[in-house]
């Protein structure tokens, strides 16, 4: 195995721990190319007229009857390669990948089985930095480009996971499985929380999926039944400082949703929590109790929703185990 693939290979690595967490299905053909059928076009002819793929996940839309695909290029880079890297290619190179996989038959064959009748094809750029220590802010490396030049599909959408998001995610799942441990629940019992929607009905409330757009957004809640009692432990995973307002808002939407008439308890949970957010957390809850004429069912209901704190992940490769990498190729 090349250098190149060996360091390549912390990425696939980081992106299955992440996704199969969360329901995702990781599909068994990997890195193999396929034939691009718009080879002027896509300008794909100096790569022999075929688009990379280094891996392909799927799971079925909580909201639709579609399986969603997601085309992926895994990347892996320390924080000066980041720094120094140009995405725009990459970020074409999945969308002209997207653009040809979406009428493959070739493409078709590989992942999508004959008992899945509706679907679609999205891209994911993974872009896993190893070292852990990039902290600028990377979507602005993906400003400016030219939207016109990603040929993407009507009704597809590429999905940028910067090392922030992988950051982020890493310290969630290693948080849910802890908790499993710490508590005695069962791990591969997780559901994800689902609130009713206008437009977008969820299939149920509590689902072994979380979506792409659940693990990218300010709130997730995870569900763990209780095996000895009755209802579920939520873990409620706020990406924010913690303000008042933040936890107004999260405990109103709990009320809203009913999610508190079938939990044991609650606990919001956070990577990125200021040192303040503890007491923002305790003054929302009173301020919520006052609005509500403090009254007895709704101060008991409050009692089921408890403060918690994340730990950040930390663990990346040192430079010793990149040379031990890099002594392999």
């Amino acid at each position: 195995m090349s250098e190149t693939a060996n360091i390549a290979s912390l990425a696939v690595s980081m992106s299955e721990k992440i996704f199969l967490t969360f329901g995702w299905q990781i599909h068994n053909v990997k890195d193999e190319n396929f034939p691009c059928q718009k080879i002027d076009k896509h300008q794909t002819k100096g790569a022999g007229g075929k688009h990379p793929v280094d891996c392909v996940f799927s799971y079925p839309d909580p909201c639709t009857d579609q399986t969603r695909f997601f085309l992926s290029d895994l990347k892996s880079y320390t924080k000066s390669s980041i720094g120094a890297t140009d995405f725009a290619p990459y970020i074409r190179g999945v969308s002209k990948a997207v653009d040809c996989a979406s009428t493959s038959q070739v493409w078709n064959t590989r992942y999508v089985s004959p008992t899945i009748l509706h679907w679609r094809v999205e891209g994911m750029l993974f872009v896993y930095n190893y070292d852990n220590t990039y902290d600028a802010d990377f979507s602005a490396k993906a400003k400016g480009i030219d939207t016109t030049t990603i040929p993407l599909p009507r009704g597809s959408r590429l999905h940028l996971f910067t090392p922030e998001n992988i950051s982020y995610l890493q310290s969630v799942v290693s948080d849910i499985k802890s908790y499993c441990a710490e508590n005695h629940i069962k791990y591969a019992d997780r559901r994800f929380y689902y609130s009713a929607q206008v437009l977008n009905q969820p299939s149920g409330n509590l689902l072994p999926v979380a979506s792409v757009e659940m693990l990218r957004g300010k709130l997730m809640i995870v569900a763990l039944k209780d095996l000895e009692n009755d209802g579920h432990h939520f873990l409620a995973y706020l990406r924010s400082e913690g303000s008042v307002e933040d936890f107004e808002y999260l405990i109103t939407f709990m009320f809203r949703s009913a999610l508190l008439n079938f939990a044991r308890c609650v606990y919001v949970k956070g990577v990125s929590f200021g040192a303040n957010a503890s007491d923002n957390f305790d003054a929302a809850g009173k301020q919520f109790l006052a609005r509500h004429y403090n009254l007895l069912e709704i101060g008991q209901s409050l009692k089921k929703i408890k403060f918690g704190r994340v730990d950040r992940v930390t663990s990346s490769f040192s430079s010793l185990d990149e040379a031990k990498i890099r002594a392999k190729a």
